[in-house]
C-alpha cells in the first residue's frame, strides 16, 4: 500500500458522509419528483468530486458534461 492509499482509507469516514448528506440534499430539493438518471445519478457524482477536491466555482453541470 502507497502513502497515498492510506490516506485515502484515512478520508473514508468524512467521504462516506459527505457522499450522504450531498444524496439527501439533492432528493429534498427535488420536491418529490426527480429525473433519476441527471438528477440524481450524474448530479450526485458531479457534486461529490467539486466538494471534495475544492472546485468551487465550477459549475456541476460542467462536470456532468466533461465527464463523456
Amino acid at each position: 500500500m502507497t502513502m497515498h492509499d492510506e490516506d485515502a482509507i484515512d478520508d473514508l469516514p468524512r467521504v462516506r458522509q459527505m457522499v450522504g448528506a450531498i444524496c439527501k440534499d439533492l432528493l429534498e430539493a427535488a420536491g418529490g419528483k426527480i429525473d433519476a438518471v441527471v438528477g440524481y445519478c450524474r448530479l450526485a457524482p458531479a457534486t461529490i468530486v467539486r466538494d471534495y477536491f475544492g472546485l468551487i466555482g465550477i459549475p456541476r453541470k460542467d462536470l456532468m458534461e466533461w465527464s463523456y
